[in-house]
């Protein structure tokens, strides 16, 4: 194969493998979001927890490891932060959620620790040019009922 086959082989092998651009976007954020709860002193445990029931974008913990924190990571070129979180984030989506982080609780052996789920919005402009808003407890344990009963 000469030089000029192999180059143009390569690059139509590395298109193949390169990710849609809305994940690309969500991994941006997701990132971003991850730096963001480490400079608050959260230590990071897992990203993407899936499960048959739901996923869970990041999960972290609180530095006295009292608080497992569940995150929903949006990333958005423009969003309206006077909407509410329930706007943000389906009730369908909550419950998948709920389920995943029960699921996670589980595999743990369910800690005697406080749960919160949180979202983060990641607005951005450019590559360079973006925004966090951190919503805290934006959404409960669905029936508000706690997870180790």
């Amino acid at each position: 194969m000469n030089k000029m086959k192999m180059v143009k082989w390569m690059r139509n092998v590395m298109n193949k493998h390169k990710k849609p651009e809305h994940l690309m976007i969500g991994s941006f954020g997701e990132n971003k979001a991850k730096c963001f709860l480490k400079t608050l002193g959260y230590r990071f445990l897992i990203a993407n927890y899936q499960t048959e029931r739901g996923e869970i974008d990041l999960v972290f913990r609180s530095k006295s490891e009292a608080l497992l924190l569940f995150v929903e990571v949006k990333t958005r070129s423009f969003i309206d932060m006077t909407l509410k979180p329930s706007n943000l984030v389906s009730l369908r989506q909550r419950k998948r959620i709920n389920s995943a982080a029960l699921d996670y609780l589980k595999e743990l052996g369910n800690p005697k620790v406080r749960i919160q789920f949180d979202i983060i919005v990641v607005e951005y402009s450019g590559r360079s040019q973006f925004s966090i808003h951190h919503i805290p407890r934006a959404f409960g344990l669905m029936g508000g009922r706690d997870y180790r009963t």
